[in-house]
């Protein structure tokens, strides 16, 4: 355990260690039985996904408000289409 330990004091290293490691499947099966390392790992999972959400609505001012601005456009063409088109043929 102390050589795994010592080299990996570095950020750096240590997540190159983690994730070569983690590679492993038989490694990673057992590694995350540990109830506290799969809570954690599965904590930083979404903190990962929370962070990439907000850079995506950083980058695109559209994607703020969940939706495109044609979005509601498009959706009213859509249905004066469906409903058209249920007119026509029921005559």
């Amino acid at each position: 355990m102390r050589v795994v330990t010592e080299p990996t004091r570095d950020d750096d290293t240590a997540k190159e260690v983690t994730r070569d490691l983690l590679r492993r499947p038989a490694a990673a099966r057992s590694t995350m039985r540990d109830d506290t390392t799969r809570i954690l790992v599965n904590r930083t999972h979404f903190d990962n996904t929370a962070e990439s959400r907000e850079r995506i609505r950083d980058r695109a001012p559209a994607a703020r408000n969940g939706r495109l601005p044609q979005h509601a456009e498009a959706h009213r063409n859509w249905a004066f289409i469906a409903l058209m088109t249920r007119r026509l043929t029921l005559q």
